[in-house]
């Protein structure tokens, strides 16, 4: 804690105190990182010529920013599981309606799963359809030495 700050709190008389006046004072801030990074996830997409692998990751650490910020408690009860679940789901939505419309089949293929795949199963099929595509463009090694004869 930076010493301006301790010094606006030296005085409350018990450590509960203390923070919920920290958290009265500096809650408001989350609230708008919040709603930049949730507007940045609604807006990530591909694009053209991102590859899946980067597009994957930049939505990866905006998920992973957006848990930091608004963390959903721990819970032992029965509905815990269906929330994960329902988070889970959520997040293999997303990154298959940022892929661009080159994974059209794949993403197909992978909303009709069932189960319904996590979103790293999802990002390594379209991995996997990202890579033949590229290998199916490029000439194999004996196509070119046929073209330097």
């Amino acid at each position: 804690m930076s010493k301006a700050l301790s010094d606006s709190v030296i005085h409350c008389k018990i450590a509960r105190g203390m923070w919920q006046e920290l958290q009265e004072r500096f809650s408001h801030t989350n609230t708008v990182q919040l709603f930049h990074i949730k507007n940045a996830i609604h807006d990530c997409e591909q694009g053209t010529s991102s590859s899946v692998t980067s597009f994957f990751t930049k939505l990866k650490s905006l998920w992973d920013e957006k848990e930091v910020l608004c963390e959903i408690p721990p819970c032992s009860c029965e509905a815990s599981k269906e929330i994960k679940a329902y988070v889970d789901t959520q997040k293999t939505m997303k990154f298959l309606m940022g892929l661009n419309d080159n994974f059209a089949a794949t993403r197909s293929s992978i909303v009709n799963m069932e189960p319904f795949p996590t979103v790293n199963k999802a990002y390594s099929m379209a991995l996997l359809h990202e890579k033949q595509a590229e290998l199916s463009t490029k000439p194999c090694p004996s196509q070119r030495l046929l073209r330097l004869r």
